[in-house]
């Protein structure tokens, strides 16, 4: 899911509230939509405040300092007339995230493109000059209530035009292009897919009827419910000393609540759980049992297992927090 792609760069680059991170990978150009490997990863903690992620308020307190930041962690490889792609992950709390239902979808992109800005502008006042990140869903009869008709299903994210200006203004004087621009959370979701479907066996959509996934990264968190392989719902949150058990208890309550045809479901198997990017959120038993979830956390060796085989790095020095620019620089 890009904003708007022209290429595929091998750099990515995730500008978080509190981390920066660099991925570099190397591409097999034999493999359309494979990368090779994994070249160099670094992450540089930011000072506090300098950037305060918002869809509506610009979100960097001090440009130069932040490109300062980058700098520090390009290491001084890039030479001063040189200018690299690269893939920019934004916070997600940056952008106005949202699921649209249309009974249809225009053929033509830029038509496509004009009835989502318009919903986006009637029900969340976006305003006219945001950018749009979009992918659809073509939902069948079984995954929406009652068994009404198929339709299209948008997961959709805009980011105003006085926010990304700030961000491109930081890759621009650290000599960086961003070719591709994508939402942490969007990305991480689309990057651990095969992961998740290799956990079920290669088999269904992803599982047999409903699913949920938990991204839990530097300040927020992001939470998915899928049925039959499609989203239904979702919420996104700040939160600033970690994600409690509770708090998912709330979220998994509140989406039953709000998706009837969810609790009454006569599959009484536990739904698959999927957790990244948090090193130390767990429920028990009793909240798992209630709530008949199968908790199943996607730390770093199934989601590079799923990616690059046996050609993966050593799992145990990469740290969690370069996710979110892997995620960017795979789905570019």
């Amino acid at each position: 899911m890009t904003l708007f792609p022209l290429t595929r760069p091998r750099l990515g680059l995730s500008i978080g509230a509190h981390v920066l991170s660099l991925v570099e990978i190397t591409r097999d150009w034999r493999r359309a939509w494979q990368g090779s490997g994994i070249r160099s990863c670094r992450v540089r903690e930011l000072p506090d405040g300098l950037v305060r992620p918002s869809a509506s308020d610009p979100n960097v307190s001090d440009v130069g300092a932040l490109v300062e930041q980058v700098l520090a962690l390009l290491g001084g490889q890039r030479r001063p007339w040189e200018v690299w792609p690269v893939a920019l992950s934004l916070p997600d709390l940056c952008a106005r995230v949202a699921l649209f239902e249309f009974e249809a979808w225009p053929q033509k992109a830029a038509e496509g493109e004009a009835l989502l800005r318009w919903r986006f502008q009637k029900e969340l006042n976006v305003p006219p000059d945001a950018r749009l990140a979009y992918r659809l869903f073509p939902s069948g009869a079984g995954s929406r209530p009652n068994g009404a008709a198929a339709g299209i299903q948008v997961l959709a994210g805009a980011v105003s035009g006085k926010v990304l200006e700030q961000y491109e203004r930081v890759c621009e004087e650290a000599g960086l292009l961003p070719l591709n621009v994508n939402l942490s959370s969007l990305a991480l979701f689309d990057f651990c897919r095969p992961a998740m479907l290799r956990s079920t066996g290669g088999k269904g959509p992803l599982v047999a009827h409903e699913v949920f996934f938990l991204s839990v990264m530097d300040g927020g968190y992001s939470f998915f419910a899928l049925r039959d392989g499609f989203p239904v719902f979702l919420r996104m949150k700040a939160h600033r000393d970690g994600m409690t058990s509770d708090e998912v208890v709330s979220t998994i309550q509140f989406y039953d609540e709000s998706q009837p045809e969810a609790a009454i479901s006569s599959d009484a198997k536990p739904r698959p759980f999927y957790v990244v990017g948090s090193e130390g959120l767990l429920l028990d038993v009793t909240h798992s049992s209630a709530l008949r979830l199968a908790a199943i956390p996607l730390n770093w060796e199934p989601l590079l297992s799923a990616r690059f085989g046996s050609a993966r790095p050593d799992v145990r020095t990469l740290p969690i927090a370069a996710l979110p620019a892997l995620a960017g620089v795979m789905e570019a």
